[in-house]
């Protein structure tokens, strides 16, 4: 386990806390030399259970890895022996060779007219899959958190945003890797329709 880590502590109240000395902090899965955080829906469901995930992308090798658990301290305050029981096995059915991130999407966002209440958004980039989150500020996740999309457009609506308040759409593609873009994103106002946008050819004479 990373040296990092250094204390999974209890409060007077039964809350569990987890500390690091890195700033990416968390548990990690370890291969290869290198460190991947498991950050993604890091929550504790119950007083006694962790649970978080991490996406397998073909940056990540065929073979097996093992998930290490240590510096814990149990109920008693005294130390936990690492546990180094539970591991998994990556591999993939065929080859995959694109290990490229697809650019990031180009986002038109808007919101409803006379609703602060609903927004839409549609993008245009290359992908398999996508999610798209929103936000009070450019690629921010705070009023909607990352939610998978069937296409290139999404919808929201009960959303209790401010009326005449700026807000961000953010989009992200995934390739057949599994490996996602960087966030593109566009703004609109609650309450307001924005207006659509026109791309006309480009004529050199």
């Amino acid at each position: 386990m990373p040296s990092w880590i250094n204390r999974i502590t209890i409060d007077a109240s039964g809350n569990k806390w987890t500390g690091a000395n890195a700033p990416s902090g968390g548990i990690a899965v370890m291969w290869g030399g290198a460190n991947y955080p498991i950050t993604d829906n890091a929550q504790w469901t119950t007083n006694r259970t962790w649970r978080g995930t991490y996406d397998i992308t073909s940056l990540i090798d065929r073979g097996t890895y093992t998930i290490t658990v240590g510096s814990a301290l149990g109920t008693d305050g005294m130390l936990i022996a690492p546990d180094s029981r539970f591991g998994f096995r990556v591999d993939y059915a065929g080859t995959i060779t694109d290990k490229t991130p697809p650019n990031p999407p180009v986002v038109f966002a808007t919101g409803a007219p006379g609703d602060p209440s609903a927004a839409s958004a549609n993008w245009t980039t290359t992908g398999v899959a996508y999610r798209y989150a929103i936000g009070t500020a450019p690629g921010a996740a705070d009023i909607v958190n990352w939610t998978s999309a069937s296409g290139t457009i999404a919808s929201k609506t009960g959303l209790g945003l401010v009326n005449g308040r700026q807000y961000w759409f953010a989009a992200q593609a995934r390739n057949a890797g599994g490996l996602w873009s960087t966030s593109g994103y566009g703004a609109f106002v609650a309450g307001q329709q924005s207006n659509v946008p026109l791309f006309l050819p480009l004529v050199v004479r």
